[in-house]
């Protein structure tokens, strides 16, 4: 099996960038209310709880893409089974196409019920 082999180059730094913050930021944070809020109710301890949440961010951003870049040697159908095995990741390849339907229809809905 060829491996893929990418050069690292401003754009798919951007590319990599862009829907990582769109993933994790979202409409909540943009407008910074809900940090605000969440922490800003705990006082002093919600300091704390944001550096948690950067300590896991710091962890949790460099193991997706190196998940990710480990799934290109991964068989194209079954990559939950790759990860989770047979079990789990069966469960997983049958849930998440489910879940995706449901949650799309949830926005559509949500989306129709505004008015303007």
């Amino acid at each position: 099996m060829e491996e893929n082999k990418q050069k690292m180059s401003i754009w798919n730094i951007l590319k990599f960038g862009g829907a990582f913050v769109g993933l994790m930021i979202g409409a909540g944070y943009a407008s910074g209310q809900e940090t605000l809020q969440f922490y800003g109710g705990f006082g002093i301890y919600g300091i704390f709880g944001m550096l948690i949440q950067l300590a896991l961010y710091l962890w949790l951003i460099p193991s997706l893409l190196g998940f990710g870049f480990d799934s290109l040697r991964a068989p194209e159908r079954g990559k939950y089974r790759w990860y989770c095995g047979k079990y789990i990741g069966t469960f997983f390849d049958i849930f998440v196409p489910i879940y995706l339907v449901g949650v799309m229809s949830v926005m559509i809905a949500g989306g129709s019920s505004m008015r303007f």
